[in-house]
């Protein structure tokens, strides 16, 4: 009986360490955020992707409508530091973003839509949409978003919104 406690034991200590990540980001670590309004009607539906790493390059594109058209695809590069790397990696970490299971919730009929991606060591987490999950993780994952979104310079979102703004001024019925 003994024997059998200790092994448990022993399997509980081995299973808990092995899921742990490491303090320091990998070389391999990136992500995407897929974010869109949810249903509107086309000219007030858009849909933003924001996309780091691997390494310090990032990427901001913006999409206005529900056109697949190239032209209405805007894009902007970007860079982050070490330390912001560090740091949004932390938060991940910190935070359990990089889970594989989610509990879902009552779907948001309509909500916006979202999806993350992250890669780590090798290994790919998806964070189901903010409008499937449960509501304990909403908060978490709302902010999260933000999270992503403040590594985007604050030009590249002045830069998209006087885009948006001719979009909706231009837009034909």
């Amino acid at each position: 009986m003994r024997s059998i406690l200790f092994f448990v034991i022993l399997l509980l200590i081995f299973s808990s360490a092995c899921g742990k990540l490491p303090a320091e980001y990998p070389a391999d670590f990136s992500l995407t955020l897929d974010w869109n309004t949810g249903a509107l009607p086309p000219k007030y539906h858009y849909r933003t992707t924001v996309t780091i790493g691997p390494g310090s390059q990032g990427e901001f594109s913006y999409h206005p409508g529900y056109e697949e058209e190239s032209e209405y695809i805007w894009a902007s590069s970007f860079d982050l530091t070490e330390t912001q790397l560090q740091a949004l990696y932390r938060y991940l970490k910190e935070n359990n973003v990089m889970r594989e299971r989610w509990k879902t919730g009552q779907p948001l009929i309509g909500g916006q839509g979202t999806s993350i991606i992250i890669n780590a060591y090798g290994k790919e987490y998806h964070v189901p949409s903010v409008s499937e999950i449960n509501q304990s993780d909403r908060q978490l994952i709302d902010t999260t978003i933000e999270v992503i979104r403040s590594y985007v310079p604050q030009e590249i979102w002045n830069e998209m919104d006087a885009r948006q703004a001719e979009y909706d001024k231009n837009y034909e019925d």
